[in-house]
């Protein structure tokens, strides 16, 4: 039997004691500033053996609460354990937190949760705390693995934060809760993943609401491994309403597996996996890393989709790298966004592909890249100067030019690439039209001639 007993009332506690035996005591000080979680704490003093009875401790019954000037840590050891809730006292005015949960590892502590539709039971609920820390643990539910309302703040530093195998139709890593925004919440994660595998209405690694992310060297990924028939969301972030993300050399995927079947169209999905989704209010930055939208493995005919920009949203990718695979007739969508834009808002998405001899994506002349006019780049490497880039072997003039390609399917519909050299669309060996005041000046010097 494990007792917990504050140091408070040692003595009270002692004077029952004489005469008795030892029984295994765990001490409590009311002032520790450093707390350890086990699975057995026998013989250690500060330690309690379940989640509950540590945050019961920790942010109700100890005498002062953790604060700025005065943070805790909490010491984990190896093992699976209960889920977080904060503030445990169910009112969301209570702003606990000030706590550093660190874990013996990613693979050595877990905190786990399963999932409902409303995130109760999710492995960490989390409502308007200040000041939480997670470190070196997985944090792994059903249906959501964290479930953030309302403001608050938190850091994550090699954290593995999972989702997946839910039956109710619901499968969230992150999942930010639309209840009020009266301040956003500011989350920062270092050398973290974020991962959500299933087959759900909602398959979304991060969906941030109301918020401010900063996300460094980690990976966010969503996969798809069965087909749910109905979809609302699907992507590895999806960026709402008053969500400002920046990630910084990391990798997003979004992938599909072999028995996902062709694509959806509901407003918030058009193809099998979507990189990242940003709405109406939402701000996404990206410097440095990947996108990758991978439906390759799925049904013939799957789509791909690395950035949709919906109405009222902004994107800004410089310096990432892209990966976009469909699978027979699916849309390969690097960039999908209106255009042109409202002040502010839209894409900005620059990206120059591989040289290559066929359009990016493309195995054959046939499949075309869909993306946004002017965003993408790419050099071609057997074109001839009449500006015709099917290559054949021994031709003449010869196939040995470099030609740039600029993406813009107004301008060239049929092939939306505009050759920087021709000044024509890709493929088009029409010869122009000769300038107005040359044709002009040469007909003015015949006129002139003896």
């Amino acid at each position: 039997m494990k007792i917990l007993v504050s140091a408070s009332r040692l003595a009270a506690l002692g004077l029952m004691l004489l005469g008795l035996s030892q029984p295994a005591w765990s001490v409590i000080e009311d002032d520790a500033d450093h707390l350890k979680l086990r699975k057995e704490c026998e013989p250690l003093d500060n330690c309690f053996e379940t989640m509950q009875e540590l945050t019961d401790w920790l942010w109700t019954d100890r005498p002062a609460d953790p604060s700025q000037s005065a943070p805790i840590v909490v010491e984990i050891g190896p093992g699976d354990f209960g889920r977080i809730v904060c503030p445990n006292s169910g009112d969301d005015t209570d702003r606990n937190g000030w706590t550093t949960f660190r874990g013996s590892g990613r693979d050595q502590t877990r905190i786990l949760g399963s999932g409902d539709l409303f995130g109760a039971q999710a492995a960490a609920t989390i409502v308007n705390c200040e000041g939480l820390a997670f470190e070196h643990l997985t944090i792994e539910g059903t249906g959501y693995g964290v479930s953030w309302h309302k403001g608050g703040s938190s850091t994550w530093t090699d954290v593995h934060i999972r989702a997946g195998g839910a039956t109710n139709g619901i499968g969230f890593a992150w999942y930010d809760n639309l209840g009020g925004c009266p301040s956003p919440a500011v989350h920062y994660f270092f050398a973290s993943k974020l991962e959500t595998r299933g087959a759900s209405l909602f398959n979304v690694a991060y969906e941030a609401h109301c918020t401010e992310v900063w996300f460094y060297g980690g990976e966010i990924q969503t996969t798809w491994v069965a087909d749910p028939g109905v979809v609302v969301a699907n992507a590895a972030i999806l960026v709402g309403a008053g969500a400002d993300v920046r990630v910084f050399g990391s990798a997003l995927r979004a992938n599909a597996g072999a028995a996902v079947a062709a694509n959806f169209d509901n407003g918030n999905v058009t193809d099998a996996v979507t990189g990242v989704l940003v709405q109406n209010g939402g701000v996404f930055h990206m410097h440095g890393g990947i996108i990758n939208a991978d439906a390759s493995s799925s049904q013939v005919g799957a789509g791909a989709t690395a950035v949709r920009v919906e109405t009222g949203g902004f994107a800004h990718t410089p310096g990432t790298g892209y990966v976009v695979k469909a699978v027979g007739s699916g849309a390969a969508r690097r960039v999908q966004a209106a255009d042109p834009p409202a002040p502010g808002q839209g894409a900005q998405l620059p990206f120059l592909w591989q040289p290559s001899s066929t359009p990016p994506t493309s195995g054959t002349e046939a499949n075309k890249l869909e993306s946004q006019r002017g965003q993408d780049l790419w050099v071609e490497t057997d074109c001839n100067a009449s500006g015709d880039c099917d290559s054949q072997a021994g031709a003449n003039p010869p196939y040995d030019e470099a030609h740039l390609m600029v993406y813009d399917d107004q301008r060239c519909p049929a092939d939306p690439w505009f050759d920087t050299v021709t000044a024509r669309c890709r493929n088009d060996t029409v010869d122009p039209v000769a300038d107005a005041l040359a044709d002009l000046d040469a007909r003015v010097t015949a006129l002139e001639s003896p």
